[in-house]
């Protein structure tokens, strides 16, 4: 029997990769060359791309083997991470709202595993979605300044609403450089190049750039590759791997200090909704004894 393709899938910043559907709508300029789009719909012919078109959910048997990952976590008493939607978009509107709700329930049911949420509508996340599972990190795919000053805002409005482990930015592909804010910056910024045939080339520097923000704010840098040149391997920046992750175990910095979000809120370039911080319970302060 024929391997599933399924299962030849890899992320290299996740330990496992799963797809709970197969299919989506470019919404992005960063869309243009998306290689699922390449894959599952002009070359496998399995769905057609682009709105009305119906999702392709994956087999019954496929959504057992998160629950065997989970297994082996609590084995061997780790927390891998599991990139989620690498061929859809798991706020997609044109997904029914039991697909995501199954999905969400499978989560749930693996608590050992830290799901990697990606997605291109934030703006869905925030409108429609009422809670998250414990174990789900929430990022969002950005290309340049632009999509950033739209999308950062949201996200941070989204973690304020839905407490996710950590947020996540993906930077790929990265088609101009982007200059982070420090009250909205993710909390991991993985950069990579737009792959395929026609690809677009990636600036070092761009790359770059957000590697030195990263390390003044203190942010996890992952580099996933560069756009290919003769010199070198394309996974390396400036010489070396950039393959870091966040601590699922920290999140003072998700819910912060009270003048932070004072001065979020009162920050005149501040684009996104007043987030709903009900229920969200403060760092105590700590005082020194005199």
């Amino acid at each position: 029997m024929e391997a599933d393709p399924l299962e030849k899938l890899t992320t290299d910043w996740a330990d496992y990769t799963f797809n709970p559907w197969i299919g989506c709508t470019k919404v992005s300029d960063g869309c243009r060359e998306c290689y699922a789009h390449r894959q599952q719909d002009l070359r496998f012919g399995r769905v057609e791309w682009g709105d009305g078109n119906p999702r392709s959910r994956t087999s019954t048997s496929y959504w057992e083997k998160p629950k065997l990952w989970d297994w082996r976590a609590y084995y061997y008493k780790n927390r891998p991470f599991v990139s989620c939607g690498s061929l859809c978009d798991v706020f997609d509107p044109e997904v029914s709202s039991c697909w995501r709700d199954d999905l969400f329930r499978l989560i749930e049911e693996t608590p050992h595993l830290v799901w990697l949420l990606l997605t291109r509508r934030i703006s869905e996340v925030v409108q429609f979605t009422e809670r998250l599972p414990n174990n789900v990190a929430l990022g969002v795919s950005i290309s340049s300044q632009d999509e950033y000053n739209r999308d950062a805002p949201l996200l941070r409005e989204a973690a304020l609403k839905l407490h996710p482990i950590f947020t996540f930015g993906n930077f790929e592909p990265l088609l101009a450089p982007v200059t982070l804010d420090y009250f909205t910056a993710p909390k991991w910024v993985i950069v990579g190049c737009e792959t395929g045939p026609l690809g677009r080339f990636m600036m070092p520097d761009w790359a770059r750039n957000l590697r030195d923000q990263s390390a003044v704010m203190g942010l996890s840098f992952y580099f996933k590759q560069a756009s290919e040149l003769r010199s070198g391997p394309s996974d390396l920046l400036d010489g070396a791997h950039h393959r870091n992750r966040p601590n699922t175990l920290n999140r003072e910095w998700l819910l912060g200090h009270r003048d932070w979000l004072d001065k979020l809120l009162s920050d005149t370039g501040y684009r996104g909704p007043a987030p709903d911080c009900s229920g969200i319970a403060m760092p105590e302060r700590h005082h020194q004894p005199n």
